[in-house]
């Protein structure tokens, strides 16, 4: 009988999964006992991550040399449960996180919930400090909030809009239709600004906000594209070539769902402008790319 591939390195995903590696680099994902328990057998293959908790703090894991898991000292899992019972450890798409505006000169920062998506930036931390996770009810995931040690209160759910008050340290939910009413009209109707001592025009980088005409003519005109960030630089493909000391980012132009900066080109120079950033258009038409921290509103 073939020896059964043994785990080298565990993750938690969310609260409630396990990412398991295995020693020929398989990945897999695997639900603990605690949900078998509560007879969420078909978890994964719904990709409910992270729904139900399974305690404060973080899981402490344990391999032994036969490849048996211990979790947090009592949970026993042994080779064949890790490797027959876990499933496909399929990627997910990254969660759409982004700035808007509240008023004519705050900028909040804002996060579409939605349960199935990779966690980054300050929503991830917000879930590794216990500040946010998941709770079912009803078969309906609801995002929860942590308001003090003890109490809890649900904060939204998939399809609404997070809002991170970074004076209050607070989080609060907004319907979509709200946050479109709102928010977007309120970012769109951002146009008086100053950079560099001269009054510009502002359209902030992003695929979700209605472009302006003066930024449809400059995607028109090719002065501006849509691309994707590929490589921090080129060592990290060429590795040992003699571009290891090229450190500018890689960018590949792309029409698709995948592009995740702006550039603008000037002649031979170009400019380039993440999500969050901002387009500008000074009085003699020129076109620039700055942050927030450059400009005055």
């Amino acid at each position: 009988m073939a020896e059964l591939p043994k785990i080298t390195e565990v993750k938690r995903l969310g609260n409630n999964l396990l990412l398991l590696t295995f020693n020929h680099e398989v990945k897999k994902v695997l639900h603990l006992h605690f949900i078998d328990d509560l007879g969420a057998q078909n978890l994964l293959g719904h990709h409910f991550f992270g729904l139900l908790r399974i305690g404060k703090g973080k899981s402490q894991f344990k391999i032994e040399p036969d490849g048996t898991l211990i979790v947090n000292e009592t949970d026993v899992y042994t080779p064949e449960e890790l490797w027959k019972n876990s499933e496909p450890y399929l990627k997910k798409k990254q969660a759409q996180i982004f700035k808007a505006w509240l008023s004519e000169n705050q900028l909040i920062d804002v996060w579409q919930v939605d349960e199935n998506v990779e966690l980054s930036g300050w929503v991830a931390k917000a879930f590794e400090k216990e500040q946010l996770f998941w709770q079912t009810e009803n078969n309906e995931a609801l995002l929860m909030k942590r308001v003090r040690a003890k109490e809890n209160q649900v904060c939204g759910k998939s399809g609404e809009y997070l809002i991170f008050d970074r004076e209050t340290r607070g989080y609060y939910c907004i319907s979509k239709k709200y946050f479109d009413e709102k928010y977007r009209k309120m970012k769109e109707k951002i146009v008086d600004a100053k950079f560099e001592n001269e009054n510009v025009e502002v359209w902030e980088i992003s695929r979700e906000s209605r472009q302006l005409d003066w930024v449809n003519t400059a995607f028109s005109e090719k002065k501006i594209y849509w691309a994707e960030e590929i490589a921090a630089n080129f060592s990290e493909n060429l590795g040992g070539s003699w571009l290891n000391d090229y450190k500018s980012p890689v960018y590949r132009i792309t029409e698709s769902k995948s592009a995740n900066c702006l550039v603008l080109e000037q002649g031979k120079n170009f400019e380039y402008g993440k999500f969050g950033m901002f387009l500008l258009k000074k009085l003699d038409g020129s076109l620039h790319i700055a942050d927030a921290n450059q400009i005055e509103f």
